[in-house]
């Protein structure tokens, strides 16, 4: 979905950009590496692994273990799990009014339910 995010966001603003450092934006998202061209491979590849480290996940670990630490003593709070229940509750009863369940799938409909 997050390429196709870019690609509405591009078409829908009519951002001017070449197809190539699109096709980068792109595989930088899915961390794909190896589709870089191989005069910048060496010296850029770092730049991927900012998006989306694909190749190193022990750093992504690193970086994120705090997140996990959030998780166990936040997120699943019995508090916080009401509340999400209840946010749940009221998306499902706005569901018929929004369609938010149709738009999932389509990033120009998905847009317009986040605004």
């Amino acid at each position: 979905m997050s390429t196709r995010m870019v690609d509405y966001i591009v078409d829908e603003h009519n951002i001017d950009i070449e197809s190539e450092a699109l096709k980068k934006v792109k595989d930088m998202i899915v961390s794909s590496c190896d589709h870089a061209s191989p005069n910048n491979l060496k010296e850029k590849c770092f730049l991927y692994d900012i998006v989306a480290n694909g190749r190193n996940d022990l750093i992504i670990h690193k970086l994120f273990s705090a997140r996990a630490d959030l998780h166990r003593t936040v997120y699943t709070h019995a508090k916080v799990k009401a509340i999400e229940r209840m946010v749940v509750d009221a998306l499902l009863e706005a569901n018929d009014h929004l369609r938010i369940d149709s738009s999932v799938d389509d990033p120009a409909k998905y847009w317009k339910v986040l605004c």
